[in-house]
């Protein structure tokens, strides 16, 4: 049987808490793995709390997307993902392109016209492309996400397409044994991220219409992410075995903390950071880099480009993320009365 509805919008509300969480969880790994030596080694062995971040987010999409697109049609849906994503991610492609040229030390990208044309598009992440802001390379994947979802609804097929989280996780099995035959590192990380993402969709499907799709989509994973990716190997020093699969399971388990846990209404803070998380994971790396060039101590240097970071972040989505977003609602026609996925 689905859930009533306000148990249903408080399944809503609670996505605001992960977004923030994660959104902080990464901010924390890439300044304190820059600054502290022994957290760096730690956390490339064990447990990278930036993709438990990544993995939380991805969840979260996979569970937002396919509730927006029964509520809007393909027009509306497009044009206000086009207008929440690409203006602030724009503004901050362009803030580290300025970096690069006035601060190369800061090893900014300094691209050339194709880099540069994928990373306008968005879709880096979906090549071998470098990505000029550090944290975007997951964009091109939720890119492709949005397009296998708008299509599965174009064609009447919503609810179904979360099958194809096993299709997914299938490629990510089979490129890890390639991985181990060929000894080569294939991108095991985009089907295992847009397997993720059918995690978020099945718990939709649970809340909203009772499906219990959700039950073996989550256990094959946990079982088979784990396994193969010791069978692979990873032989990208960077992603251990270990480190890869334990940080895809605790990016799990924040989800699930908050996705069970969460009742009632959600603290403040929770809810401003989620409302930032967007552009706090784009523009951190940025305010980071410009508070290490003034050598400050590493204890300086962490608080201050946390605390900067979430200014930036605020700054960003008052003066960019929001105004943006509606023009989007303007444009798009239509007013939703609850608030925007």
């Amino acid at each position: 049987m689905a859930q009533p509805a306000a148990t249903a919008q408080k399944k809503i509300a609670f996505l605001e808490a992960v977004r923030g969480v994660a959104a902080v969880i990464v901010v924390l790994q890439h300044i304190l793995a820059a600054q502290v030596p022994m957290f760096e080694t730690w956390s490339r062995e064990y447990l990278d709390l930036g993709r438990v971040g990544v993995v939380a987010f991805f969840v979260v999409s996979g569970y937002v997307i396919p509730l927006s697109l029964e509520r809007q049609s393909a027009r509306v849906f497009v044009l206000r993902r086009v207008f929440r994503l690409f203006p602030l991610y724009w503004v901050s492609l362009g803030a580290f392109l300025l970096l690069a040229g006035l601060a190369p030390q800061t090893g900014a990208v300094d691209p050339t016209p194709v880099v540069l044309i994928a990373n306008v598009l968005m879709i880096q992440g979906l090549t071998p492309l470098l990505t000029i802001v550090p944290t975007a390379w997951t964009l091109g994947i939720e890119l492709l996400f949005y397009v296998q979802e708008l299509t599965a609804a174009m064609a009447r097929r919503l609810a179904a397409a979360v099958y194809l989280g096993y299709v997914w996780l299938g490629i990510f099995v089979v490129a890890e044994l390639v991985c181990r035959i060929q000894q080569v590192d294939l991108p095991t990380t985009l089907p295992l991220l847009l397997y993720t993402a059918a995690i978020g969709q099945a718990l939709y499907l649970r809340d909203k219409h009772g499906r219990r799709a959700w039950q073996a989509l989550v256990a094959s994973g946990l079982i088979l992410v784990p396994i193969f990716t010791f069978v692979g190997g990873k032989h990208d020093p960077e992603w251990p075995p270990f480190n890869y699969s334990l940080s895809f399971l605790v990016g799990l388990l924040l989800f699930a903390v908050f996705y069970i846990f969460t009742r009632g209404q959600l603290h403040p803070i929770l809810v401003w950071l989620g409302a930032v998380s967007y552009a706090l994971y784009l523009i951190h790396p940025l305010v980071y880099r410009l508070v290490a060039l003034t050598g400050v101590n590493p204890v300086v240097c962490i608080a201050g480009s946390v605390v900067l970071s979430l200014g930036a972040a605020w700054v960003l989505h008052r003066t960019i993320e929001l105004p943006f977003i509606a023009i989007g609602r303007r444009v798009s026609g239509r007013h939703l009365t609850t608030s925007s996925a």
